[in-house]
């Protein structure tokens, strides 16, 4: 085709557009540049700044956004222009593919956002605090609640642009839903479980749990909606079904206030008028020591007479839940009720068989 054969009146339009797109395109590398501009002026401004800034958050997620959505509307005015030039009139499916594409930059724009002020509020969460697994888990469950009603009011906006009616639909899902649940129960039920796992926070990532009714032991690294993944303490994975959780007991060891240390120590018989010193002294220093909480109570007292020696039982509870700090303090308590029955001059006890022999019963004086 050669230029004199485009009708004059095709030329001036041609012309017209041209000059429209050069101004659009224009225009876009402006407001992209002004953009980064801004984004670069509240970055810098709010470097140091901790508080919670709207403004921030929100320019930071609508900006790649925004700059990406430029371009199509870039890319929409040329198929537009080029449809007209054509004489194609038939815009339906080019307007229901433009208002998806908007409809997919704001959700972007949305998801962005939500992820910004989780990032936000995670980074608030105290690390040594402890609460702070129930905290993350409680913000990582508002989010992803917030993520999917955004997708699911998405796909229901999306239906009404390409004119499927929501009736048939709702008529159509009422027949196949209960063939589809049938089949994907499972799916359906660790979907659940895992929601149910956010809202009830019973663990969260970095708990030790235990279950008594399977044999589950470990600390929790991961919480997918799917499954839960749980290092065991041979270093092994586990994955869990999150809906094994829903009909079993969790025990959460992260989550204990103290720790219980249970110890019984054993004095020979010989010495049994020396037990009441010997108490008296452990119990002056475990009152003092600063590991013990003397809160829950200290426990020291005798708790049986077996065939060689006089059992008593220490139970105290220790400020610490780590286990590698509470079994030092174990330590320290046993050495120092060794310390304290030496210093009293008392024995322990040692296992002890008494045999008796023919001349041994021969040699005993008869009545």
């Amino acid at each position: 085709m050669k230029w004199s054969d485009i009708a004059p009146a095709k030329l001036q339009l041609l012309e017209h557009k041209g000059v429209e797109a050069a101004v659009l395109i224009g225009t876009v590398l402006i407001l992209n540049f002004l953009l980064r501009l801004i984004l670069r002026l509240v970055q810098k401004k709010n470097q140091k700044r901790r508080s919670f800034s709207w403004v921030r958050v929100f320019i930071e997620a609508v900006d790649r956004p925004l700059r990406v959505y430029l371009w199509v509307v870039v890319a929409a005015y040329s198929f537009y222009w080029i449809f007209e030039i054509s004489f194609q009139h038939d815009f339906l499916y080019f307007l229901q593919g433009e208002l998806i594409a908007t409809l997919a930059i704001i959700v972007w724009a949305l998801m962005r956002l939500v992820l910004n002020i989780e990032g936000f509020y995670l980074d608030q969460v105290p690390k040594r605090s402890r609460t702070a697994s129930m905290e993350i888990s409680g913000i990582k469950a508002v989010s992803r609640l917030v993520q999917v009603g955004v997708l699911m009011l998405t796909a229901l906006m999306v239906l009404a642009i390409v004119n499927v009616p929501l009736s048939g639909l709702v008529t159509f899902g009422g027949v196949s839903g209960i063939a589809v649940a049938y089949a994907g129960k499972g799916v359906l039920t660790n979907f659940f479980g895992g929601m149910m796992i956010f809202l009830n926070r019973q663990f969260a990532v970095g708990d030790l749990i235990a279950s008594p009714d399977r044999n589950i032991e470990g600390t929790v690294e991961r919480i997918d909606w799917r499954y839960t993944t749980i290092r065991a303490n041979n270093k092994q994975v586990l994955y869990v079904p999150n809906g094994v959780f829903i009909d079993i007991i969790v025990i959460n060891r992260s989550r204990m206030s103290h720790r219980r240390l249970d110890q019984t120590i054993g004095v020979s018989y010989d010495d049994v008028r020396k037990i009441p010193l010997i108490f008296q002294e452990i119990r002056d220093f475990l009152n003092h020591y600063e590991e013990i909480d003397p809160e829950p109570g200290i426990f020291v007292h005798l708790s049986e007479f077996t065939a060689s020696s006089v059992n008593f039982l220490i139970t105290v509870y220790t400020v610490t839940t780590i286990s590698d700090k509470s079994l030092d303090v174990q330590d320290t308590i046993l050495l120092k009720a060794y310390e304290i029955i030496k210093k009293a001059e008392a024995g322990f006890s040692s296992p002890t068989t008494l045999l008796l022999t023919r001349n041994s019963v021969a040699a005993t004086p008869q009545k």
